[in-house]
């Protein structure tokens, strides 16, 4: 008999137990505000951060209030200085309009694609991003475009040639002292520029004044493809000229003419 009446409470006894436990998590809600919280005795962690409470009506009331005391002072600070805020108003609106512009874009960000959008690419890169340049004639390009931009500086130099370099007017500074690779350079220029003779000012106006290459061409009434293998013509043939012009202007040939109008 004392296992018949085991048997017949112990299901009363798990019904109790289940209703303290019950009684124990109502308690606990009611503690925390509606957030049912972690069951004592668990452990553990969690990196998620805990849920936002809402919001009472005197915070409500709160924030309303900070918001229309920045809005006054917004519209106070506008007033006494209009040309500034319409600055403002621009440039946010400046800024909303890249935002949206690059908004699809993963990677990199808006600024960057911006800043290459508005960037101007030369007539040379252009043509090597295109592939009609590969690595070598892009490093010739921009290193004619190089001693061009030397020898237009330059006042004392009327022409590329080792006799202009050492028989003009005496000046005693850093530029009357050439180094020997840069009259090496401006040597293998007079002699390119000799070598393109005619053909030299399309050439010229796509590496030196960074004219398109279709516009040159129309310019000089030729076809662009035309022009595209007059250019790569005369790339290809700058490290001849410059070869020949070290053998020609080595460091004795310099010291003796530099030596001469000392």
């Amino acid at each position: 008999m004392v296992e018949t009446g085991s048997g017949a409470t112990a299901p009363k006894v798990r019904e109790l137990i289940a209703r303290v436990n019950q009684r124990a998590r109502d308690l606990r809600l009611d503690e925390q505000g509606g957030v049912v919280g972690p069951a004592a005795g668990s452990v553990g962690w969690s990196t998620k951060s805990d849920p936002k409470r809402p919001k009472t009506r005197a915070g409500r009331q709160l924030e309303q209030h900070r918001k229309a005391r920045r809005d006054a002072s917004r519209r106070n600070w506008q007033e006494r200085h209009p040309e500034l805020a319409a600055v403002e108003r621009s440039l946010r609106v400046e800024r909303a309009q890249v935002l949206d512009r690059w908004d699809h874009k993963r990677e990199g960000t808006p600024a960057t694609h911006e800043a290459v959008r508005r960037g101007r690419i030369g007539a040379i890169a252009r043509l090597y991003q295109s592939g009609a340049l590969n690595d070598d004639q892009l490093a010739f390009a921009q290193e004619i475009s190089a001693i061009i931009e030397l020898i237009s500086a330059d006042v004392t130099v009327r022409a590329a040639s080792l006799q202009s370099r050492v028989d003009a007017k005496r000046v005693f500074d850093d530029v009357f002292f050439e180094s020997l690779a840069r009259v090496q350079r401006e040597v293998a220029y007079g002699t390119w520029r000799a070598w393109l003779g005619p053909r030299a000012a399309p050439v010229l106006d796509v590496i030196a004044a960074d004219v398109a290459l279709t516009v040159a061409a129309a310019r000089h009434r030729m076809h662009h493809r035309r022009l595209t293998r007059l250019l790569i013509d005369a790339l290809d043939h700058w490290p001849a000229c410059l070869a020949a012009a070290r053998r020609e202007v080595d460091p004795a040939t310099l010291a003796a003419a530099q030596a001469a109008i000392l």
